[in-house]
């Protein structure tokens, strides 16, 4: 991470993360004790960063509990995620706001976030049937 332009020097980390369990948090290799953070139920607060490093964070999340559906839950027997826009920090501690905080190299007017993924896995099925045109090729169907 790098402290962007404009952002004082003394100004903390805040992480956005729901639901989760904090197991350890790391800066440039190092261990953080609680005394060097913040921990509420909405965010991760590093009181004191350098003005470029690389931040560690292991969290646990509990797809099975998260009835929310937002960030990573399990459905019947498949976990799936859903993130926006805000769903990724119930998956880890993140500074999920595109709002501002980054820039881009074009004009783009909608801001971005930084987790454009998707996961859907479990025992998944593809019913299949054929359909036949009207000139008469068999066409295959597979949802």
């Amino acid at each position: 991470m790098r402290r962007g332009p404009g952002i004082p020097g003394a100004a903390p980390l805040l992480l956005h993360g729901e639901e989760q369990t904090l197991q350890t948090v790391q800066v440039d290799g190092s261990p953080l004790t609680p005394a060097q953070f913040t921990l509420s139920p909405a965010t991760l607060t590093i009181a004191q960063v350098p003005a470029q490093f690389t931040a560690e964070v292991e969290s646990v999340c509990n797809p099975a509990a998260n009835s929310a559906l937002d960030g990573l839950y399990l459905t019947s027997s498949v976990f799936c995620t859903q993130c926006e826009a805000e769903g990724f920090r119930r998956i880890t501690y993140f500074p999920d706001r595109p709002d501002g905080r980054s820039f881009a190299r074009w004009h783009d007017p909608w801001p971005k976030p930084s987790y454009p993924f998707a996961l859907v896995a479990g025992d998944l099925a593809a019913p299949e049937d054929a359909f036949i045109t009207r000139s008469g090729r068999r066409v295959a169907l597979s949802i």
